[in-house]
């Protein structure tokens, strides 16, 4: 619960004061410290919607997605995603806008991608 606290405070801090020069924000297995509260705004989903205006820029990493409020899923401009199964592949495959078959299909080194540019999403394979 510390270490929940705490990096909700520090990215609370960077949501006051606009970095100078642009930040990467790295957030490794970040089910672990992610909000779970529905209706009540993750810090990094703040952090990610105003993310290019406070020129910070935030990478997540999960092992689940299923840990991870379907919000945050909605709004991450880029999304890769390796070989998953079952319900975390229906979820996944939701938001690239595939069928689950394709993300259940990927094999070793595989991965499926959107990436949202000015234009519109589109998924990407590789290889």
């Amino acid at each position: 619960m510390q270490s929940y606290l705490s990096l909700h405070g520090l990215l609370l801090r960077l949501l006051k004061e606009p970095q100078q020069e642009q930040t990467l924000i790295v957030l490794d297995e970040y089910h672990r410290v992610a909000s779970r509260v529905e209706g009540v705004e993750d810090p990094v989903e703040a952090l990610i919607r105003m993310g290019r205006h406070g020129n910070w820029h935030v990478v997540i990493s999960t092992q689940n997605p299923l840990d991870l409020k379907r919000s945050l899923l909605g709004i991450i401009p880029t999304l890769v995603t390796f070989q998953l199964h079952g319900e975390a592949a229906a979820v996944v495959a939701q938001t690239l806008g595939v069928e689950p078959w394709v993300i259940e299909s990927l094999g070793v080194g595989q991965w499926l991608a959107r990436v949202r540019t000015r234009g519109a999403a589109q998924p990407r394979r590789w290889p």
